[in-house]
């Protein structure tokens, strides 16, 4: 209900986050954590789906208990100082870093599913760096809102509002919109037009080519223009 007072809202800094952990799985401290699609915390790994949400501050041994039968803090700021699985180097400082297993990080290279972690702030040696996680966080809060397996957020999936009715009724969504428009973008010039005909038959690279003839001939000041096809 809409507020008639004032009211007391709950508030934590989101440092550290209680995360319920995943039926079967330890966790050990020290570990990078991750979320599987079901939201439970396990042990991170190279593994398709999983988001990483921080630094385990405790053990969490879940090997006999059910879903979220106990939970286990994360830290979600800070730099760490983190593993790498392959050698690097100071020319390394401000890549991104991704899971490898639940103790090291590695290189976009050397992963497979490229599971965020953060970025090298600092490198201590070729095996050892300073990791920042804070942006693998801030990405992973978005991917946790978004992450969808039925294709609602597809381009194909998100409906046009066409005003001006510039679209066919099936382009009414933005995939089939912006192929249309890739077709139909060609750069115009203010010295000349192109002749109708020509426009309504021409594809893209074709009506460059007549604009570009257009623009020998006569010597003109290029603008960028739209043609309807």
């Amino acid at each position: 209900m809409v507020l008639s007072a004032d009211k007391k809202t709950e508030y934590m800094e989101g440092v550290e986050l209680s995360i319920p952990v995943d039926d079967g799985d330890h966790i050990y401290a020290g570990a990078m954590v991750c979320v599987n699609a079901g939201g439970y915390a396990v042990p991170a790994s190279d593994t398709a789906g999983l988001i990483f949400m921080g630094i385990a501050r405790e053990e969490a041994d879940n090997s006999a208990g059910a879903d979220g039968a106990i939970s286990v803090t994360v830290r979600r700021r800070g730099l760490f100082r983190m593993t790498f699985a392959n050698a690097i180097s100071v020319a390394n400082v401000g890549d991104n870093v991704f899971v490898y297993d639940d103790e090291k990080v590695d290189l976009a290279a050397n992963v497979t599913n490229n599971i965020f972690v953060g970025i090298i702030a600092k490198v201590i040696d070729s095996t050892h760096a300073y990791v920042d996680i804070e942006p693998a966080i801030k990405q992973a809060d978005v991917a946790s809102h978004i992450a969808d397996t039925s294709g609602a957020h597809a381009a194909s999936a998100i409906s046009i509002a066409d005003v001006g009715d510039h679209f066919a009724a099936a382009e009414g969504n933005v995939e089939a919109a912006l192929q249309k428009l890739a077709k139909t973008i060609v750069l115009c010039f203010s010295c000349g037009s192109i002749p109708a005909a020509a426009i309504a038959a021409a594809e893209v690279s074709t009506c460059l080519r007549l604009s570009g003839e257009a623009l020998k001939s006569h010597g003109g000041t290029p603008s960028l223009g739209v043609c309807a096809m």
